[in-house]
């Protein structure tokens, strides 16, 4: 094949491609419409309002976060709670907890929340029990 068929091969390749392309773009420039001739709006993505971050941030030494941490008294609260039969969206927005964590520590066993008797000390740094 010399020069001037694949010149010639070539611009008959792009014609056809051109009659293609504009066989096609009244398709692709027409406007999406629905059945009763009304464009098509796409719904747009929809993000809960509703939520309420139920953990809290506790500043740490030298400027670092970390999240608050669940206390006895709160598992007691819980379980207390669960125990009465309250649901576990009410236990866990009067407690400021999830709703898993309300779970997690409703089916856990029960936790001791008094504090040890008067005259023992720490065993691991030897101070009083306040």
């Amino acid at each position: 094949m010399n020069l001037g068929d694949f010149l010639a091969e070539l611009e008959a390749q792009r014609a056809r491609l051109d009659t293609a392309i504009a066989g096609l773009r009244p398709l692709l420039e027409a406007p999406a419409v629905a059945t009763n001739d009304e464009p098509v709006s796409r719904p747009k993505r929809r993000v809960k309002k509703t939520h309420v971050r139920a953990t809290k941030k506790v500043k740490l030494a030298k400027g670092k976060w970390s999240r608050s941490r669940v206390t006895p008294e709160t598992i007691a609260k819980i379980q207390a709670m669960d125990g009465q039969g309250k649901p576990v969206k009410e236990i866990a927005a009067a407690c400021g907890v999830s709703a898993p964590t309300v779970t997690k520590y409703a089916n856990a066993a029960p936790v001791k929340t008094s504090a040890p008797p008067a005259g023992k000390t720490d065993p691991k740094t030897g101070r009083p029990w306040v």
